[in-house]
């Protein structure tokens, strides 16, 4: 067995594997059963998850991988493609009604390259797609690279992409004549463009299924008001659903399949608009839940892919992933509930993480270093390294909670909303009447200042529901026999309820991986007011 320091317990962020040895040691140890033979059906296009629970793990993962038979393409959006886009509908180069149009014409591109990418010179092989990337490599001067920004261009200039795309796609004589006299159009333009996309795509027989990754959707920049980057997220969403169900899936003759599968956080995705959500998430989505339970995790998916992690890199094949868990925490933790049991060390996992595989996999690393610098017994992972890294991790929870409220509230003042927790004396947790004293209190300190989360100025219930959505606090329902069962809203989120609301009249904790750096929960803590 590999001793704590030897372990590699891969990267946060899954666009760092980029070498060939990452490459492989990331398809050693992703978690392969459940999410990811749903991503490969065809009729699932949109890959829902909150940040952390594994998007772009999976999109890179098959993006570097020809997997059952299907290639893919991940493609990411930058700040500066929202910036561009926005930009050039502000400045009249398009309306926001053609923001569908223009999605489609940029995903179709993207799609296309993709394909030759992947299937290389097989693809060219089919004469009407070589004609198309023909008119790209001649528009872009060979030069394309798939990144939306570039793409962007042929919008900008539709009307010397259609002139480049009309001398290589065989046009009827009526059709040239139509076109030309529409040159000065973007929008027949871009519908000329999109026609002739469809129909080179139309012409293959691909040998293998492929599927066109966006990721990057959850990235809002700052200057950028909410109501305009949801106007172009609704535009790339309709556009891809357009695509997918009118075009990719009616392709005739096609022995495999096209798609466009988009990554997107479940309240952005409650944003765009759709008819009958529920069930295009249902249907079409695959929602990457780790939920668990303290008594079946040994069973859970999360378990699974932590234990596969530890295993999969280890020289011996006759291990399980169970008794590899127990090899490297041998200890127990305690039982918040019971004074007298004792919890497997998962328990504390789940119960200080969102019960996504990044806080898991954030606090071994954190545990990992700790043992390194500070442990001689390096073969395991003790319970002391668990403790001591409680406010590390607490930390790091926070700068996750503070990256999530910068979407909504991108020039928020963090400390605002963390300086409200210096009302509730320590506690870490506090009833309802409680905590309205503990919001007019703290209003009442703030005076005159200028205050940029309007949560924390208009009422309790405003400012509860906005930290039960960050998870910062959750609610406790009452049971008939114990303390009851938490409710946050990560937990509580479903595919009917991708926005869950938090229940008034009750009790409210801190959640446990957050009291350290919110100052409460502490006995050293309490009657601070």
């Amino acid at each position: 067995m590999l001793s704590v320091p030897q372990l590699n317990l891969g990267s946060i962020d899954a666009i760092n594997y980029k070498t060939k040895d990452e490459r492989e040691f990331f398809a050693k140890i992703i978690y392969k059963e459940e999410f990811l033979h749903k991503i490969l059906e065809k009729k699932k296009y949109f890959l829902i998850g909150e940040k952390g629970t594994g998007k772009s793990s999976y999109s890179v993962f098959l993006h570097n991988s020809d997997y059952r038979n299907t290639l893919s393409r991940a493609v990411s959006l930058s700040q500066t493609d929202y910036r561009r886009f926005i930009s050039m509908s502000t400045m009249g180069k398009f309306n926001v009604s053609s923001n569908v149009d223009i999605w489609k014409v940029i995903l179709l591109l993207l799609v296309s390259d993709g394909i030759y990418d992947r299937f290389g010179e097989k693809s060219l092989i089919f004469q009407k797609f070589k004609n198309l990337k023909c008119a790209i490599d001649e528009y872009y001067s060979k030069a394309f690279r798939p990144e939306v920004d570039q793409s962007l261009d042929i919008v900008e200039n539709s009307e010397t992409a259609a002139k480049i795309m009309a001398k290589y796609i065989e046009l009827g004589h009526g059709e040239k004549k139509e076109l030309h006299q529409s040159f000065s159009s973007t929008q027949v333009n871009l519908a000329f463009l999109e026609r002739n996309f469809r129909e080179c795509l139309s012409s293959l027989k691909l040998e293998s299924d492929f599927i066109l990754f966006i990721d990057g959707i959850d990235i809002r920049p700052e200057k950028i008001d909410y109501e305009s980057y949801i106007e172009c997220i609704k535009g790339l969403a309709n556009a891809a659903w357009e695509l997918n169900t009118e075009f990719f899936a009616n392709i005739k003759d096609s022995k495999k399949h096209i798609k466009v599968m988009l990554l997107m956080r479940p309240d952005i995705l409650d944003n765009m608009g759709f008819q009958n959500l529920n069930a295009k998430v249902r249907d079409n989505g695959v929602n990457l839940d780790w939920m668990t339970t303290y008594d079946n995790f040994k069973n859970s998916p999360i378990f699974k892919l932590v234990c596969g992690t530890l295993k999969n890199q280890q020289d011996s094949g006759n291990l399980t992933a169970l008794g590899v868990w127990n090899h490297y925490f041998p200890y127990e933790t305690d039982n918040m509930r019971v004074s007298e049991k004792q919890d497997d060390p998962f328990v504390a996992f789940l119960r200080y993480s969102f019960y996504r595989p990044r806080d898991i996999v954030q606090y071994m690393q954190f545990m990992q270093d700790y043992v390194k610098q500070n442990e001689s017994n390096t073969s395991t992972f003790s319970k002391e390294s668990f403790y001591r890294c409680q406010s590390m991790f607490s930390d790091y929870l926070l700068g996750e909670v503070k990256d999530y409220l910068n979407f909504y509230h991108p020039t928020s003042d963090f400390d605002d909303l963390v300086g409200f927790f210096s009302e509730w004396g320590g506690e870490k947790e506090i009833g309802w009447i409680d905590f309205q004293s503990a919001f007019h209190r703290y209003r009442t300190g703030l005076g005159n200042k200028n205050i940029t989360i309007k949560e924390l100025t208009s009422s309790p219930e405003d400012l509860l529901q906005l930290l039960y959505s960050l998870n910062i606090i959750g609610y406790i329902e009452p049971a008939s026999q114990g303390k009851g069962f938490a409710h946050y809203c990560f937990r509580d989120r479903t595919p009917v309820k991708l926005r869950p609301k938090v229940r008034y009249g009750f009790t409210y904790p801190v959640h446990p991986g957050l009291q350290r750096a919110l100052l409460v929960g502490g006995p050293d803590r309490r009657g601070k007011r």
